[in-house]
């Protein structure tokens, strides 16, 4: 599948197309040598970020309980923890970019089951919640870097 496909992009971009099929096949190289070193020599890593991810995610999903508790809902942990599994496979299969839209009508869809009459905002206090931290944090480093500022943009080519 991957010589096909270089080779269409090569055609259609003779001058940067030899560029980025190297540049991605490089990178493929690169994860293939860290998941055979992984997978060898640092099984010890591996299983560690393994439990690392499973405990972020059982913490990522648990603020929809303590969310729903907060709007006086009191489902089961368990129902909302598969909940939350099924919004990740809904938004993992959205066309939107970043599911925008398709996981706020699917956390909507999902616990309005387990919490009739549940509010939209919810949904935004989830999304605040969840995403607030990271915003805040990019925002204050593209700030510092000079990639956003709070003056007009300069003017493009006319």
């Amino acid at each position: 599948l991957g010589a096909p496909l270089a080779r269409w992009l090569c055609r259609r971009m003779p001058k940067a197309g030899p560029r980025v099929v190297s540049a991605i096949d490089g990178g493929l190289d690169h994860t293939r040598d860290g998941l055979r070193l992984l997978l060898r020599e640092r099984k010890l890593y591996l299983a560690g970020s393994a439990a690392l991810t499973l405990t972020y995610w059982t913490l990522e999903f648990l603020v929809l309980w303590v969310l729903l508790g907060a709007f006086g809902f009191h489902p089961g942990v368990l129902a909302v923890l598969l909940g939350a599994v099924v919004l990740n496979l809904v938004t993992a299969a959205a066309a939107t970019p970043g599911a925008s839209g398709i996981a706020e009508l699917a956390a909507l869809a999902i616990y309005q089951g387990m919490a009739p009459g549940l509010s939209p905002l919810f949904v935004v206090l989830w999304r605040l919640v969840t995403y607030g931290y990271d915003l805040a944090v990019g925002g204050a480093v593209a700030f510092r870097e000079g990639l956003l500022t709070l003056g007009r943009r300069p003017s493009g080519p006319a």
